[in-house]
């Protein structure tokens, strides 16, 4: 004999099981790099809030007016754009340029810079860094090729250290962009971590009869450089 059954009654459900908090994503700071992942392509229409974010920058690295009037000043005497860029907690960053925020066309825009290898901001900056702390910065960050002048290895970048070192400057020519040459200083360090500095870039083609002058102007400012409230 079948025996009828009804509809299957169901039990509750079982509790969902609690993720552990370190499971758990996290939010990542606003400076990391994939942060930045999900940027415009260059050419690009800049948004709203461009220039508010320029503004953070210049607020996370303690900087206002007084900066942005050297680099004018720079700019005034050496006729090519100025920048100012910093080494804090692993990136290095462009914090602030004499060149329009909103220019995406530009090859140096304010933001994390992910081809410091290859400028020379990021070389002069490098080269104030201890040796591990170099390496592990160039590991964490890749030395990818932009140009045919690009260097991609540790060993030839340790020689170009030793090279910005000895004369107290860095240059690059077409290193990250073969249209652009850039010369660069690092500033005296404060003891706290993080490493400022001045460069220039200017079209390759007129770089080298103008060497001379944009590196005596680079030197003069740098006693200019708006003193720096403690981070």
């Amino acid at each position: 004999m079948i025996q009828k059954t009804g509809p299957r009654r169901q039990g509750p459900r079982p509790a969902a099981r609690l993720r552990p908090l370190d499971r758990l994503p996290r939010h990542r700071p606003p400076c990391s790099r994939a942060a930045t992942s999900s940027a415009p392509p260059r050419g690009t229409p800049p948004g709203p809030r461009v220039p508010a974010l320029h503004r953070s920058h210049q607020r996370h690295h303690g900087l206002g007016a007084g900066t942005g009037e050297l680099l004018g000043r720079l700019r005034r005497a050496t006729g090519a754009e100025a920048y100012h860029t910093a080494y804090r907690d692993g990136l290095i960053t462009v914090v602030d340029t004499t060149a329009p925020v909103t220019d995406t066309a530009h090859p140096f825009t304010p933001g994390p810079e992910d081809r410091a290898h290859a400028t020379a901001h990021g070389k002069a900056l490098l080269a104030a860094l201890p040796r591990p702390l170099r390496r592990r910065y160039l590991a964490e960050h890749g030395m990818a090729r932009f140009t045919e002048r690009t260097i991609t290895s540790a060993e030839r970048f340790e020689a170009e250290v030793d090279r910005v070192r000895g004369q107290g400057f860095a240059v690059s020519v077409g290193e990250a962009d073969l249209a652009y040459t850039c010369l660069a200083v690092a500033l005296p360090e404060r003891g706290d971590g993080i490493v400022h500095a001045l460069s220039v870039s200017l079209p390759t083609a007129g770089f080298g009869r103008r060497q001379g002058e944009i590196r005596a102007a680079l030197t003069r400012a740098v006693p200019d450089f708006p003193a720096l409230p403690e981070s």
